[in-house]
């Protein structure tokens, strides 16, 4: 059973710790956080979660911080836009054949196929297809089949903006840095 601490966002499989996606990209070299202020992670988790719960119907709104509804606002004007089921969201993954695990931030059902969306709350990072890559293939892993793969920028001002990325490209980078980070340990 795949288990997420997350104080420390590592990840356990049946007791055995495993890598996940943001730390295999941070050793690889290809992620540097460390311009990542504590209020922004905190902010991001936030958002996160508001989005999640908003669309469980259990968002208590006199909780939700003044920094966080904009993004809210974001994300609730696409799911007015874009109006399909959710089929999963905030869900840990692990893939046993590469030993990873990530949580992906959603995935929507769509008359064709499945969407892979990273929610972001500013402009993507250039290590985001290599996350998206990884998190399709950890669907795919556990058999979930998804037909595109897209970041979604919540903005500030409430706008949002979708790009679709090329997970196909993604999964091969992440894939070398993945083989990459096995070798050094």
């Amino acid at each position: 059973m795949l288990i997420l601490d997350p104080k420390n966002h590592t990840y356990t499989w049946d007791g055995q710790k495993v890598l996940g996606v943001s730390e295999i990209l941070e050793r690889a070299g290809l992620a540097d956080k460390s311009w990542v202020s504590l209020y922004g992670l905190e902010r991001g988790i936030a958002i996160h979660l508001a989005t999640a719960y908003s669309d469980a119907g259990s968002l208590d709104e006199s909780t939700v911080d003044p920094a966080v509804q904009p993004f809210l606002a974001a994300w609730r004007a696409f799911r007015r836009d874009i109006p399909t089921p959710i089929l999963a969201r905030e869900r840990g993954y692990y893939d046993p054949a590469h030993g990873y695990a990530g949580t992906i931030d959603c995935v929507l059902g769509v008359p064709a196929a499945a969407w892979l969306l990273d929610l972001k709350t500013n402009t993507p990072p250039s290590y985001a297809p290599l996350q998206i890559g990884a998190y399709w293939n950890l669907l795919r892993a556990n058999q979930i089949e998804v037909a595109d793969c897209f970041t979604l920028a919540l903005k500030p001002d409430g706008s949002y903006r979708l790009r679709k990325v090329d997970h196909v490209k993604g999964w091969a980078k992440f894939y070398e840095a993945l083989q990459k980070v096995r070798a050094m340990t």
